[in-house]
């Protein structure tokens, strides 16, 4: 049975010298042997859609240092899915996360490396021709838009931020969270004192996550700002310290940016705290 701890704190911390509030998103998983993750139950609503049938089985693709595959293994299962996770067979996919994955029924499909684009390519052919169903990339479904959309909201009503600060790897979970954290419909009309800012920090490039964000209609160039990291993807960043669990391949990420240029930030600023400890340190252990 799935139960997931939506009553997660929001903690004050200092961040360098300046007072941030940090939604624990990390702790949807409760008391579940799921990872430390926000979105599952947002990929609970997309499985449950009705858009995905139970007679056919579901594939996935799932990166080293992701949680994906893990988590919808296990709510897959339970569910009632038949779920395959395919993965990119190099010699440094930690078996332990393989080994979790097929312990909770999955069946893993490797891949043939390559850049990422063509390995998605790939389970794409691969799902035609056998028939499989896919999962959408990154989740990007409107169940999982709104459910973010609706947990920000929810946020919002407790404290009305003036800043958020969060880590974006597709723009796909930012999309859903930025229909929650703004009103765009007032767009520029509002006096500087009402206005709210989007800070996204990412690994990927500006272009990219704006284009995600357009296609959800949560874009603005002024008040959506899109920030490079200096810092590599698989950087698991254990240099930077916070305090609390922190994802370095993406949320420390955005709480670097946050530590260097919060003072600049006048207002009440939110960060959300989509990941706990990295994925590769639950496999060293």
């Amino acid at each position: 049975m799935l139960s997931f701890n939506f009553d997660t704190p929001l903690e004050e911390h200092l961040c360098g010298e300046r007072k941030v509030y940090v939604k624990r998103d990390d702790l949807l998983n409760g008391n579940m042997d799921l990872p430390p993750w926000a979105k599952m139950e947002g990929i609970r609503r997309v499985l449950e859609s009705g858009e995905l049938s139970r007679d056919k089985p579901i594939i996935h693709l799932s990166v080293r240092v992701s949680y994906s595959g893990w988590a919808l293994a296990y709510i897959g299962k339970e569910l009632g899915f038949k779920i395959k996770i395919a993965y990119p067979d190099t010699k440094d996919y930690p078996k332990k996360s393989l080994e979790k994955i097929e312990s909770l029924g999955a069946e893993l499909v490797p891949m043939k490396p390559n850049i990422l684009s063509i390995v998605i390519s790939s389970v794409g052919i691969l799902a035609e021709k056998e028939k499989y169903q896919m999962m959408p990339y990154a989740f990007n479904h409107s169940e999982y838009i709104t459910y973010f959309k609706e947990r920000t909201q929810s946020i919002m009503q407790k404290k009305n931020f003036k800043h958020l600060v969060i880590n974006a790897g597709s723009g796909v979970t930012p999309s859903g969270i930025l229909q929650g954290f703004m009103n765009f419909e007032t767009f520029g009309v509002q006096s500087e004192e009402d206005k709210k800012y989007a800070h996204l920090i990412t690994t990927a490039s500006k272009s990219s996550i704006a284009s995600m964000l357009k296609k959800w209609n949560v874009y603005d160039r002024n008040q959506t700002q899109i920030h490079e990291t200096p810092h590599d993807f698989f950087d698991d960043m254990d240099w930077c310290e916070t305090p609390f669990p922190c994802n370095g391949n993406w949320d420390k990420k955005a709480w670097s940016w946050l530590k260097e240029n919060g003072c600049k930030l006048d207002g009440d600023i939110l960060f959300y705290n989509l990941g706990g400890a990295c994925a590769s340190h639950f496999w060293r252990q």
